[in-house]
């Protein structure tokens, strides 16, 4: 089973390259640091809403907050989704403010960390915050086949983007995350249908 906001592949990829690439621990940290902002809003929305985390899973694809959401109404469920980049947005909003006040390149790095977090979570593609949170939100008003029927074209098409912006990345930054976060969506959806819960 998943639970709430499933972190991409960059937990461990983007990291280990920034590591290799510039030798800076720095970055690396800030960069944890983002992905930990984004399980955190996860884990205090899911808290506020009356649900206990049931464990945190870290595994080759990512990690999640694993959580029991399946008898959950669609209502927390948005919420609990979107609490993940609302995090992220909202670090954002902070780190902006000390930008203005104290420029530093750690803090900017900071910025477009969570930057990353919130718009790459928002994408509708299965396993990642903005499908589960659209899925949730077309199922309040419909049922769970036709909510599914809807986000399906979106979901090729922005899987799609991340496969060719992966490609661009390889070629011009020698990083294959973005690919290999595609691979593993790949084989994960071969493996098992979607559900209501990520």
């Amino acid at each position: 089973m998943k639970g709430a906001g499933l972190f991409s592949f960059f937990l461990f990829a983007l990291p280990l390259y920034l590591l290799l690439r510039t030798g800076s621990l720095s970055e690396v940290g800030l960069f944890l640091l983002a992905a930990l902002i984004h399980e955190a809003g996860h884990l205090f929305a899911a808290i506020a809403l009356g649900y206990r985390p049931k464990g945190f899973l870290l595994t080759p694809a990512g990690a999640s907050l694993r959580l029991d959401l399946s008898l959950a109404p669609y209502r927390k469920e948005v919420l609990i989704h979107s609490a993940g980049p609302v995090a992220n947005g909202t670090a954002m909003l902070v780190t902006f403010l000390f930008l203005r006040f104290h420029f530093s390149f750690l803090l900017l790095y900071f910025f477009f960390c969570n930057g990353l977090f919130l718009f790459f979570n928002l994408m509708p593609v299965k396993g990642l915050d903005g499908y589960q949170a659209l899925h949730a939100a077309l199922s309040l008003r419909r049922d769970e086949e036709t909510a599914e029927r809807f986000l399906l074209p979106l979901h090729r098409l922005f899987f799609v983007f991340i496969a060719l912006l992966g490609i661009w990345a390889l070629i011009r930054f020698h990083n294959a995350s973005l690919l290999v976060f595609s691979f593993l969506e790949i084989l994960e959806g071969q493996t098992k249908k979607a559900t209501r819960i990520s």
